[in-house]
């Protein structure tokens, strides 16, 4: 089950990061075949805060799992789905770029439900259940929030990482593209860490 938990940090991971390294809506990673691959090419690179980041991240999931009662029978059910319905229903590029920019702002919030976090677990969630596909999965509307919720809470604010996970993400070719491929003012700011 620890390897499901990793696979999700790692589908989460794949969101930000192209979302991050790949601004062209039509051309996203796969997030179910990329979340372990992912992790294994910056564990490979020696990615700096990568063990960190994944280690807290991997017992904040535990931990959210154990405060939502989620039954030992549905765990690894859940831990399987979310993926899933992050790679049908992932929250678009603009928004994951508004939830950095709001972090970096300051502007996280005055209630759970106006964190940058739970507005794009809510956009994955309101369309996953549109489309039916957290009933096809057989799992929970509150408690898939609630994972999508604390998972882009605690990926969220890891912007170096992200930052330096892009060139794993993307082939080199594709990262000398002439392409804008950050988000608004942080490029400047972040320049320099990874192939424009």
């Amino acid at each position: 089950m620890e390897r499901e938990v990793l696979r999700l940090v790692g589908a989460g991971l794949v969101v930000l990061v192209d979302c991050v390294g790949n601004a062209e809506p039509n051309d996203l990673a796969s997030v179910e075949d990329y979340a372990t691959i992912l992790i294994s090419r910056a564990v490979e690179a020696d990615t700096p805060g990568l063990s960190q980041v994944t280690l807290a991240a991997v017992e904040k999931i535990w931990a959210a799992i154990r405060l939502l009662g989620v039954p030992a029978g549905d765990v690894d059910r859940y831990l399987r789905a979310v993926p899933t319905i992050l790679d049908a229903h992932r929250p678009c590029v603009a928004s994951c770029q508004g939830a950095f920019k709001a972090l970096r702002l300051g502007q996280i919030g005055d209630k759970v439900e106006t964190a940058p976090s739970f507005l794009l677990a809510s956009e994955v969630v309101s369309s996953a259940k549109r489309a039916d596909t957290l009933a096809r999965l057989k799992v929970d509307g509150g408690i898939t929030l609630a994972l999508l919720e604390r998972l882009f809470a605690i990926l969220l604010p890891e912007r170096l990482l992200i930052a330096a996970l892009v060139p794993l993400l993307r082939p080199a070719s594709w990262m000398n593209a002439d392409r804008d491929n950050f988000i608004g003012e942080e490029g400047v700011e972040l320049e320099g860490m990874y192939a424009r």
